[in-house]
């Protein structure tokens, strides 16, 4: 089925539920549900750019739309957290983020802040001698020679360049946001790392879950996600 009735749509979805009986369904892509959504609905339902699916497509066709900097086909491609959207009839960029209750939602960016990407190491396997290669959580690869990238470490990709402008490791005193549970939407920062990880939030801590922490800075985030 290439739709879906409104009100079964991932909760994190920031959609008018009972305004619209169906709405479209993601393609299957790397991203989780939980966190990202059909372009179709981004454009029409949170950034308004478009008034229905026909005018969706029309500006992908004629390639208006970007997402993390390369030209997009599908009106149905799942974009989600992080994601950087650019429109060029308006000539705004926009990345993906959730707050704390668990809801996406779309933050107005500058043009050298929709450059960077954050990519979260999820596997990394030895391709031939002295190459590594490196599958992020968003689906892509990147091939490194540089053998200090750890599992959960994040790496900063320039998009105009292609080049890997930083390394966030996974290690105390670095700042972390969490992508799902109870946390999610919330910063903290690496107290432990250990055979689990303790996280630390004002006076708060608590035992952190991998899947959903995502190390973001070292003294600060390196990409702005809320509107402070």
């Amino acid at each position: 089925m290439s739709h879906l009735k409104s009100l079964a749509a991932p909760k994190s979805w920031p959609i008018k539920r009972k305004e619209r009986i169906w709405t479209a369904k993601a393609i299957p892509g790397a991203h989780s549900s939980a966190i990202a959504m059909p372009l179709v609905v981004l454009l029409r339902d949170v950034l308004n750019v478009v008034e229905n699916k026909k005018e969706a497509k029309y500006v992908i066709n004629e390639g208006l739309v970007k997402v993390n900097n390369k030209k997009v086909k599908d009106v149905k491609l799942p974009v989600g957290l992080f994601d950087v959207i650019s429109v060029e009839k308006t000539n705004k960029y926009y990345r993906i983020s959730l707050n704390k209750k668990h809801k996406l939602f779309c933050i107005e960016v500058d043009k050298k802040g929709a450059n960077l990407l954050p990519l979260k190491i999820r596997r990394k396997r030895l391709i031939k001698k002295g190459v590594i290669q490196l599958n992020f959580t968003n689906g892509w690869n990147i091939n490194v020679k540089d053998k200090n990238y750890s599992l959960k470490d994040t790496l900063v990709l320039d998009l105009s360049s292609n080049k890997i402008v930083d390394h966030l490791p996974l290690k105390e005193g670095n700042m972390v946001f969490l992508s799902g549970g109870k946390h999610a939407g919330s910063f903290a920062v690496i107290d432990k790392v250990g055979k689990g990880i303790i996280l630390k939030e004002g006076k708060k801590t608590w035992r952190g879950t991998k899947k959903y922490i995502f190390v973001i800075g070292k003294k600060a985030p390196i990409i702005k996600l809320t509107e402070k």
